[in-house]
């Protein structure tokens, strides 16, 4: 039994290994190549949990917590304050293409969280640019336009 249990692992690790990308087949990337330099300019976009810190200028509604992370596979995902949101968000060197997001539908009285959780949404299914500086992460309509400002947590 423990044989068979083995062997199934291993049959299983090769059909994953098979099913691999021909990207992956044809060895790692050279350095300096377009895909490896926008690689590189995305990585710090994806994987951390940014935290918004201001929306058009003006503070974040104190104690809501919204958020976003831009995953690898083009989605973005997060809090707008009262409702999850998740979507399509592609990212290259300094450009964001953010597509319909969808949501969860509760309704917050907090004062504010249901025109900020509106408000952000909209700001981010319009982001085009973004800029990493520091911690901070920025995000506008077009470069040197900045409507959403994150902190990375």
């Amino acid at each position: 039994m423990r044989h068979a249990l083995h062997s199934t692992v291993i049959v299983l690790g090769l059909m994953a290994a098979a099913c691999g990308s021909s990207r992956e087949m044809l060895g790692p990337e050279l350095p300096g190549t377009t895909e490896a330099l926008e690689k590189a300019a995305t990585s710090s976009l994806i994987g951390p949990t940014w935290r918004l810190v201001s929306l058009d200028g003006r503070d974040a509604v104190a104690g809501v917590e919204v958020n976003a992370v831009f995953a690898a596979d083009d989605r973005v995902a997060g809090s707008a304050g009262c409702n999850r949101y998740f979507g399509r968000a592609a990212a290259k060197p300094s450009t964001l293409e953010v597509g319909l997001l969808a949501t969860t539908r509760m309704h917050c009285g907090a004062d504010g969280v249901m025109a900020q959780e509106q408000a952000y949404l909209a700001a981010l299914e319009k982001a085009k640019s973004y800029r990493i500086a520091g911690t901070q992460l920025r995000l506008g309509p077009s470069p040197g336009v900045v409507t959403l400002v994150f902190e990375r947590r």
